[in-house]
């Protein structure tokens, strides 16, 4: 529902409702107990980038539901650059297995 959301709202207002508008996407797992899984969405080349004046349902449903739901950290930005978002969550490492193997198919 996250990533709905986020693409939902590029394509309406943000990067991807314009021609030249891009998003990018990075994923990572750090060692550790538990192992951390950061997901990074970038927007690029959004001509006028501006923080709602209000928080909206998508919005907060990413930062809020989604952090709780994860039992981690999520941040959205509105730099220059483009809208960004941040999820950080623990993995539980038979999880963090699942993703490494996952990663190695694709």
């Amino acid at each position: 529902m996250a990533l709905h959301g986020l693409a939902t709202n590029a394509a309406k207002c943000g990067m991807l409702s314009a021609p030249s508008g891009r998003v990018a996407t990075t994923w990572s797992l750090t060692p550790g107990d538990p192992v951390l899984l950061t997901f990074h969405w970038q927007e690029q080349d959004d001509p006028l980038v501006s923080p709602p004046a209000r928080q909206r349902f998508g919005s907060w449903l990413i930062e809020r539901s989604l952090a709780q739901e994860l039992a981690g950290e999520v941040q959205i930005t509105y730099a220059s650059a483009g809208v960004a978002c941040q999820v950080m969550a623990p993995l539980s490492e038979k999880a963090a297995l699942s993703v490494r193997q996952a990663k190695a198919v694709a």
